[in-house]
């Protein structure tokens, strides 16, 4: 774990994936390399990673990363010559926008933790990560509704400090390969709903997608 780099540079959306994260991916070494990173952040919450709209350490491994683009929701899964941004980048932008977090910038992991579970449940996910074909699964959904309630009944303290000093038992057992649910075909629908406000889409040179308001 010693030779990650520093910072750690996370997508804006995989702060989402790994507070999820259960073992599985689209393919063993994707697996690998994602439990590697979530190992390394639960037991050092003091972590740097820098925040940032497109790939980071994660899709190096991933089958579906071609060039710096998610190729997943491509035809037939194959990289296309376009300057349109993939479904990825696009729930980047919402994530980054919806945490106040700048582009690039450096962050410890556990104040980011605290943060996501101050802003994020399972309803702001499924408006940030609507195409995200995992979303069914809701390893993602249970486990930040779980990290909001820590977080507003004060069981997890700024910065993601738990009350409890028992470390976290970590899982020692081999990745589980486990593809994501079956991707469907047609033309997809953007869900509207109220629009950001202006404040909200400071970090993007791109207007913001819409969400839902807070509450």
């Amino acid at each position: 774990m010693g030779d990650l780099p520093s910072p750690i540079r996370i997508r804006a959306h995989h702060l989402l994936c790994l507070q999820g994260f259960q073992g599985f991916g689209y393919s063993e070494e994707f697996i690998a390399q994602m439990r590697r990173v979530h190992r390394l952040l639960r037991m050092k919450p003091d972590t740097d990673i820098q925040v940032l709209i497109g790939a980071d350490i994660l899709c190096e491994h991933c089958p579906h990363h071609y060039r710096g683009r998610c190729t997943i929701d491509d035809p037939e899964d194959q990289p296309i010559e376009t300057d349109t941004p993939d479904q990825a980048v696009l729930k980047d932008r919402r994530t980054l926008s919806w945490l106040e977090l700048e582009n690039e910038s450096v962050q410890l992991w556990g104040q980011v933790v605290y943060k996501v579970g101050r802003l994020v449940d399972s309803t702001a996910m499924n408006a940030l990560c609507r195409e995200c074909k995992w979303r069914e699964e809701d390893y993602c959904a249970n486990a930040l509704d779980e990290l909001n309630q820590k977080v507003t009944s004060g069981e997890l303290l700024f910065p993601a400090i738990s009350k409890s000093t028992e470390p976290a038992e970590e899982d020692d057992s081999e990745p589980s390969m486990k593809e994501g649910p079956e991707r469907e075909t047609g033309d997809k629908s953007e869900t509207t709903s109220e629009e950001i406000p202006d404040s909200k889409a400071k970090n993007n040179s791109e207007p913001a997608d819409s969400l839902p308001d807070r509450t």
